[in-house]
């Protein structure tokens, strides 16, 4: 997909220098995996910044660096380097719209199920994939223990991983011939918005318990985190809901999708 193409896929705020008409090799947001032809995109992390990498990139062979800072580099450098410079109110928003971009939005291809909790979140996944895949469907997964792309398994490194890794194994999964998509959705990845932009034809909560909070700092915003994923479906979409958990109303009050209950109580669509 040629840069020109691939700009209609971000929001940015201002383009400056060159947009080249060449075919795009890569989305990146790890400098030392730039390429010739990559766009790289400068994450701001808690460890480091990605801005901090924007001139390695360019000596690498970058064809556009993706930034929220405006001075991090300077005009006159990406001029002369015959580069672009897209400047955007979040890269991590960007990552994720150019990711599904260059990818050609593939969750949207995929029956895509995200679930999340603070328990239960694996078994789940794989007790869902096991079921699809004994139906004639084939599924791919992505979580905690491993991903897998039909049959294939790789290793996992996050639960969540970063948005422009989770569209290319969508996309993988689609070569593959795969139906379905299972995946554990972390409350870090939607703070994070590394799922932001996701299809989700099905989102399910487990449970919610107080962890997690050396990042989120408190309970309820540990509860929004969740409520992200569920505030993001459509109207077409499902969420399955454990009613037994007190905290279910809230994490639905805004959510648009189709809602159905399990649990123990009287009240809910499928008493368990």
């Amino acid at each position: 997909m040629e840069l020109t193409q691939l700009l209609n896929s971000v929001h940015a705020i201002q383009v400056t220098g060159e947009v080249q008409r060449r075919d795009v090799a890569d989305i990146v947001y790890d400098s030392r995996k730039v390429q010739k032809n990559s766009v790289f995109v400068a994450i701001k992390g808690y460890k480091t910044d990605g801005h901090k990498f924007l001139q390695d990139a360019i000596n690498k062979g970058a064809v556009a660096v993706v930034v929220e800072d405006d001075n991090a580099i300077p005009d006159d450098l990406i001029t002369h380097s015959q580069i672009a410079k897209i400047l955007v109110n979040d890269c991590r928003i960007a990552l994720a719209e150019l990711s599904g971009g260059f990818y050609r939005d593939p969750s949207s291809k995929l029956n895509l199920i995200g679930i999340t909790g603070t328990n239960g979140k694996t078994t789940s996944t794989f007790i869902l994939r096991n079921i699809l895949q004994n139906v004639g469907s084939k599924t791919g997964l992505i979580g905690t223990i491993a991903n897998y792309i039909g049959d294939e398994k790789i290793d996992s490194k996050l639960t969540t991983p970063e948005s422009n890794d989770l569209n290319r194994m969508f996309y993988d999964m689609i070569q593959a011939g795969c139906e379905y998509a299972v995946m554990e959705v972390s409350s870090h990845s939607l703070v994070l918005n590394r799922v932001y932009g996701l299809d989700f034809k099905i989102s399910m909560f487990s449970n919610i318990t107080s962890d997690h909070l050396d990042f989120h700092q408190t309970f309820d915003e540990y509860l929004n985190a969740k409520k992200i994923l569920f505030d993001g479906l459509s109207p077409n979409s499902f969420a399955i809901i454990n009613s037994d958990d007190s905290s279910s109303n809230k994490l639905i009050k805004d959510c648009k999708a189709k809602i159905v209950t399990y649990g123990a109580a009287d009240n809910s669509d499928y008493q368990v």
